[in-house]
């Protein structure tokens, strides 16, 4: 979350009823739910009013924006493991004349 700048799955209120929400007492959030010029407490009111996007959407967001190298690298890995299955049934071939 601190990475992200982000809250919860969707916002603040997946916290309620959690460890956290019970440990800390009630109406108190992590500090990440609210914006950095909050001082204190994070509370409903400060949560609400800062508006922090829960980090299913920055997750989504950093995917699309490395779609590209994320898919370079799966393609990377698929023509590894094919060229791996090609010499592999040469060398079968290979024994197989052999024998």
């Amino acid at each position: 979350m601190e990475e992200f700048t982000c809250c919860g799955y969707k916002n603040y209120t997946d916290f309620e009823g959690s460890p956290f929400f019970n440990e800390q007492g009630m109406d108190v959030y992590p500090q990440t739910c609210c914006n950095q010029t909050t001082v204190g407490v994070c509370n409903t009111i400060e949560a609400e009013r800062s508006n922090v996007d829960g980090c299913l959407q920055r997750l989504l967001q950093l995917i699309e924006e490395n779609a590209v190298i994320i898919a370079a690298v799966i393609l990377g890995i698929a023509a590894l493991e094919i060229a791996a299955m090609v010499v592999s049934m040469v060398l079968y071939k290979q024994i197989g004349n052999k024998a």
